[in-house]
């Protein structure tokens, strides 16, 4: 579904919109990470298992119908499609030779690689050095979410004043400087402060990145690029969270946090 849900972003706006839309695209996303957990928490509670995944299913009827009602045009007959497998091929031949498509993913996978440690530790980080519970940790959470709302919401000025470059250097920055301060045990009050800005910095990567890959993506494969963008975004969240567990493990959560910080 992500790589079809992003693909459409560029036929919805103007060219130029687009990263606003990505980044508005992304607010969603996050708005619901932040209520979707709490509304599901009361649901399971009030009424159990079975109607929250009912109600989660019947959630999906409003984005069914939002796709039927979508008044797209129709493409024109084209000689030259291709079958599932032959477009398949095609794509991998353009991921594999496009150079600037290439540095978006290298950027993405180092990132996301060393910052999937956030969320990887985050749960120890709440307990064993903040002293948290897990009522805490879902206000971390959305001290996180809400922080991500916030830097979706100054992005456009944002990319008035610095380029791609630079809002990525400042998204690493602030992250490094975030897992600095929790690995200090600061006061709660604190570490949900900090998580506001470590929110506005992931956001800020998130829609670099990705409007980066829309940018260079030709629209007769960008939803196969995309595929291949959000692949490597889940393959080095995962095999970072792995890394950064093993580490935790072997020298404690204060020693992972400083190994993220200097990677960083």
């Amino acid at each position: 579904m992500g790589p079809t849900w992003q693909a459409i972003v560029p036929e919805l706006v103007p060219r130029q919109d687009v990263k606003s839309a990505v980044a508005l695209n992304s607010l969603g996303i996050n708005i619901a990470r932040s209520i979707g957990p709490a509304a599901g928490g009361l649901l399971l509670a009030a009424f159990g298992a079975g109607l929250t995944y009912g109600a989660d299913v019947a959630s999906y009827i409003i984005v069914i119908a939002a796709l039927v009602w979508w008044p797209r045009a129709k493409d024109a007959n084209d000689a030259l499609a291709e079958n599932f497998l032959g477009a398949f091929r095609a794509g991998l031949r353009y991921t594999r030779s496009s150079k600037p498509l290439h540095v978006v993913l290298l950027r993405a996978a180092i990132f996301f690689a060393f910052g999937s440690a956030i969320w990887a530790l985050l749960p120890l980080v709440a307990r064993q050095l903040l002293g948290g519970d897990a009522s805490f940790y879902g206000i971390l959470l959305g001290a996180i979410g809400a922080g991500a709302i916030g830097g979706a919401l100054v992005m456009p000025k944002l990319r008035q004043r610095f380029t791609a470059d630079g809002l990525l250097l400042g998204s690493a920055l602030v992250t490094a400087a975030v897992m600095t301060l929790l690995s200090l045990s600061p006061p709660q009050w604190l570490a949900v402060v900090i998580l506001l800005f470590l929110g506005g910095a992931w956001i800020t990567a998130l829609t670099t990145l990705n409007g980066a890959a829309q940018a260079v993506l030709p629209n007769w494969v960008r939803g196969r690029g995309l595929a291949v963008y959000l692949t490597v975004f889940n393959g080095a969240m995962t095999a970072g969270s792995l890394g950064w567990g093993a580490v935790g493990t072997a020298t404690g959560i204060p020693g992972a946090s400083s190994s993220v910080r200097s990677a960083f």
